[in-house]
């Protein structure tokens, strides 16, 4: 197997050549990037031990659209998204050991709390990470008819997820000028994560669907394919066009978040 048949792209032209090893790149560089998220939060909090004022559910909330990027980059039924598959599950796996030193080194939570907390994120995990691993090693899909509702679903839940999950956070820090809950570093690999997996899926579309007509028309008709009916998988690669428009719509809001975010925290740590 080719790279370009493991990373499920077209080169049979010059353009769909072009985009494939444009997505690769930038698909690898992203990948890198978000396999370290949770690394200069980890940093920060081991030299420091301590947490500042961390938003749990903001975190867990973001851990579990991790989590579901794994679902969706494994188990795509044909064309398999394996960047962020591979991206997200050892994104998944450091993430937790960040959250485990978080909840060990607040001060905040009691011996219970901070137990129960640790288990529950290497319980969620061991578990997301091994569905992960089976997905790829077995190419496991969750088939045709399943596809037509999981794959508009996590194309629109699992972005929001991690776009959203900060938002309390980022809202209180505009309020406050209080970032001890989030370091510089860890802001700023949000922002240069968003940029390269926007490149990413531009390049994907580029790749796949032959540019932004062929989108457009396929938008145009998948309502048409929603009330009629189409063939199972005429259908499931319209839902495949709609839903990476979906993830690159809400990679695009991410980015717009959380570059506010960092601009702010250095404007802040300049005035002071």
């Amino acid at each position: 197997m080719d790279i370009f048949n493991f990373f499920t792209l077209n080169n049979s032209d010059n353009i769909t050549f072009s985009s494939a090893i444009l997505s690769i790149i930038f698909g690898i560089i992203a990948c890198l990037i978000t396999a370290s998220l949770g690394i200069p939060q980890l940093i920060s909090i081991l030299k420091e031990k301590k947490t500042g004022n961390v938003n749990y559910i903001s975190y867990w909330i973001f851990y579990i659209g991790c989590c579901l990027w794994i679902i969706f980059g494994c188990y795509q039924d044909g064309t398999k998204l394996i960047p962020i598959a591979i991206a997200n599950i050892i994104s998944v796996f450091t993430y937790n050991i960040m959250m485990i030193a978080t909840y060990q080194f607040d001060k905040r939570l009691n011996k219970r709390e901070k137990t129960i907390g640790q288990i529950s994120s290497f319980v969620t995990m061991l578990v997301f990470c091994l569905l992960g691993i089976l997905g790829l090693s077995l190419n496991l899909s969750y088939g045709t008819t399943a596809g037509e509702i999981i794959t508009p679903f996590l194309a629109i839940v699992t972005p929001m997820l991690t776009t959203f999950a900060f938002i309390p956070v980022v809202a209180h820090q505009f309020k406050t000028k209080d970032f001890s809950g989030m370091s510089k570093g860890m802001s700023f690999i949000f922002v240069l994560n968003n940029v390269m997996w926007n490149l990413y899926w531009i390049f994907i579309i580029v790749n796949r669907y032959n540019g932004p007509a062929d989108v457009t028309k396929t938008l145009v008709s998948l309502e048409d394919a929603l009330k009629n009916g189409l063939k199972e998988t005429e259908t499931i690669f319209k839902w495949s066009i709609a839903a990476t428009i979906s993830t690159f719509v809400w990679q695009t809001i991410s980015l717009i978040i959380y570059s506010g975010q960092f601009t702010f925290m250095l404007k802040t740590k300049n005035r002071k």
